[in-house]
């Protein structure tokens, strides 16, 4: 007992405030998920009846066990703890004021102590798995990883030192919370019938795919999906042999009449960027090689038509087209659907939001791939394109997402030209920009934002001797023993910088396992999940989810296949 005392001394000592900053991202990680399940936290409560409450509570609770869930807590301790919070609550409601107080009670009651647990299960090796995840959802402060196994070097070096630590109850020693010793010790804090010490029992994550923390309320819809694979698999075949060889088919047989008239994709093609807003529809021997239950994507605007925003309408308008799919749209319903994402005549989020870069890139590119960017009255080209000048004046080379968005708005109007001067100062900033001194560095991501934003500006630089400490580490995220899962989405932005670098014969193995990954690792649209919280049928942010997935695997996988077809 003193033993495992002096440890538990020493462990929040050295990390208490890595464990306080990883408390607070998990917190801001379920808000979002809560969010989700359009539940005002701040909403006061005393006009509110009882039913209200309590249905509102229960889906409170039931977005938090599934954003811990995902990590990997298993839905036992979950049932247990959601249960007895409820009976709880009852007899606290007169100093709870709104949902975000009803919040702070249940992380106070359980979820600091689930949290802290986890940093233990991970010490003592009963299960190291959902620290994987919350590495990768980067949940965890950065180096935390380092932190946690040096102090597992230096202080659990024996089997018996860890399985004290194991049968601690450790409630009757920390103030999960406040992460401290308790003056006071012996006293749980915590009900007691909730399951205390650390769960024996090993959980796995459901996934193959992890995420990081900007998108990580996007990115664990995509983590239920899968089941957990390794990424990495030295016997796969090399790129140049990863697709069979086929004959070029005959395109009458594919000629379709669309309802809306989706533009011919030019053949002077240049980069993959040039194909936004104006998709390329892809060899069907390459769509055989997914998994697509291309019936339920099609009929899923009907399905879930409150669920279609300008995002997912990109990614639904570039997906028809890629699959060569008639679209289930007429003209002016697409039009419909946009006109509640203007405001004065500039693409948003909604019509009372104010506009950005993002939402401008989606509708401008819907709009050009249905050949009405210079047709329709809904938007004015002109004041798009002085907002979007107005953001770039304000530029921070730092903000590099919304940076790449401005400039392909401005590649997809046709006006680069208004930068005018001041495009070389832009080039220039964003080449000097150091990637590792990002305040939150997401390696493949930003590489990928960096990178496009330069072929942007200047698709004629030769970037040749800058890349290599970026192709360096992009290949080192990818293959690192400590990533035993990847991201659809990262795989296939990777597969696009390696295409945007013309190093697909030069990185030919990653290129081949990266694409067998992608075309073996998930089903899209297929009913499987439909009993799951999140599924693309019932939630708004699973659809989506769905939706870039499928998108960003096509486009990157077409970019590979040797051989393209357009409509004629």
């Amino acid at each position: 007992m003193e033993d495992a005392l002096n440890l538990l001394t020493e462990f929040v000592s050295i990390l208490k405030e890595d464990i306080l900053e990883y408390y607070n991202n998990t917190y801001f990680y379920l808000k979002d998920l809560i969010s989700y399940k359009n539940i005002n936290l701040n909403k006061t409560i005393s006009t509110e009846n009882e039913a209200t409450i309590k249905d509102t509570l229960e889906r409170m609770v039931k977005a938090i066990k599934t954003g811990l869930n995902t990590i990997g807590v298993s839905m036992k301790t979950l049932s247990k703890t959601q249960k007895y919070f409820m009976k709880t609550v009852s007899s606290k409601r007169e100093h709870l004021q709104n949902y975000e107080s009803y919040f702070n009670l249940y992380k106070e009651l359980y979820l600091d102590k689930i949290l802290f647990e986890i940093l233990i299960e991970y010490l003592i090796d009963v299960n190291t798995k959902k620290i994987e995840t919350l590495n990768l959802f980067e949940l965890l402060p950065q180096n935390v990883i380092t932190s946690l196994n040096n102090f597992k070097e230096k202080y659990l070096t024996s089997k018996e030192i860890k399985e004290e630590l194991k049968k601690t109850n450790l409630e009757s020693l920390i103030d999960f919370s406040n992460v401290s010793i308790k003056k006071d010790r012996g006293k749980p804090t915590i009900p007691p019938k909730v399951s205390s010490g650390i769960p024996k029992e090993q959980v796995g994550t459901q996934s193959d795919i992890l995420a990081q923390l900007r998108t990580a309320k996007e990115d664990i819809i995509e983590t239920l999906k899968v089941p957990k694979k390794e990424f990495m698999k030295p016997s796969l075949i090399p790129l140049e042999k990863s697709f069979e060889k086929i004959k070029r088919p005959d395109i009458k047989t594919h000629e379709q009449k669309s309802s809306i008239h989706l533009k011919k994709t030019d053949i002077n093609i240049k980069t993959f960027l040039d194909y936004f807003g104006n998709f390329p529809s892809i060899h069907p021997d390459l769509i055989n090689k997914f998994k697509i239950n291309t019936i339920n994507f099609t009929n899923s605007r009907v399905k879930n038509p409150d669920f279609i925003d300008l995002e997912c309408l990109f990614y639904y308008v570039s997906i028809l087209k890629m699959l060569n799919i008639d679209s289930p749209f007429t003209s002016i319903e697409i039009l419909e659907i946009i006109k509640n994402y203007v405001n004065n005549t500039i693409f948003s989020s909604s019509k009372n939001n104010i506009p950005d870069p993002i939402n401008n890139f989606y509708g401008l590119s819907v709009i050009s791939e249905l050949n009405l960017l210079k047709n329709t009255s809904i938007i004015d080209l002109f004041n798009i394109e002085k907002f979007i000048k107005s953001e770039l004046e304000l530029f921070v080379p730092e903000k590099l997402e919304l940076n790449f968005y401005s400039l392909l708005c401005l590649k997809l109007l046709g006006k680069f030209d208004v930068i005018g001067d001041k495009k070389e100062l832009l080039l220039s900033s964003i080449l000097n920009l150091k990637l590792a001194n990002l305040e939150k560095f997401k390696p493949i991501l930003d590489i990928f934002h960096k990178l496009t934003s330069i072929k942007l500006l200047d698709d004629t630089l030769n970037i040749t001797r800058i890349i290599e400490p970026y192709v360096a580490e992009l290949k080192r995220n990818l293959t690192s023993k400590e990533t035993t899962s990847v991201l659809i989405t990262t795989m296939a932005k990777s597969l696009l910088i390696f295409d945007l670098l013309e190093l697909k014969e030069q990185e030919a193995v990653l290129c081949s396992q990266l694409l067998d990954s992608i075309m073996n690792s998930s089903q899209f649209f297929e009913l499987e999940n439909a009993n799951q919280d999140f599924n693309w049928r019932t939630d708004k942010l699973a659809y989506k989810i769905e939706l870039k997935m499928l998108f960003y695997a096509l486009f990157a996988c077409s970019r590979y296949f040797p051989l393209n077809f357009e409509k004629t």
